[in-house]
């Protein structure tokens, strides 16, 4: 289910969005699954084509890992997070942060959502 703006206000997704979003019109879903072993899956709809980042962070806020940078069509995007950092090491359990990061000609958006990791 997408849903425009904040996300996580019943507790599924525990995410947060920053910026024009609405003039964006990005639309996120909550991760899933999550909490997650293996992997998780990040949805997101793009109205038109933007230049789109996705990055995962530590809660200390330091870059693990770039899942895309670049410019994408207007449509439905999966990331995929199999909890490893750039270098392709995995991560210890515990709670990540995973940030999308949208500009388009219309204004941009940030929107990052709370992961949590359990093996």
């Amino acid at each position: 289910m997408a849903r425009d703006g904040p996300v996580g206000a019943d507790g599924a997704g525990s995410g947060f969005a920053v910026g024009d979003g609405a003039a964006v019109g990005l639309r996120c879903a909550p991760a899933s699954p999550n909490p997650f072993r293996a992997a998780t899956h990040v949805a997101y709809q793009l109205p038109r084509s933007s230049q789109v980042r996705a990055t995962v962070h530590d809660v200390q806020g330091r870059l693990l890992a770039t899942l895309t940078q670049g410019a994408q069509s207007a449509g439905t995007h999966d990331l995929l997070w199999e909890g490893r950092d750039a270098q392709g090491r995995r991560v210890r359990d515990g709670l990540y942060l995973v940030r999308l990061d949208v500009r388009d000609a219309r204004g941009h958006a940030t929107h990052t959502e709370k992961l949590v990791l359990t093996r």
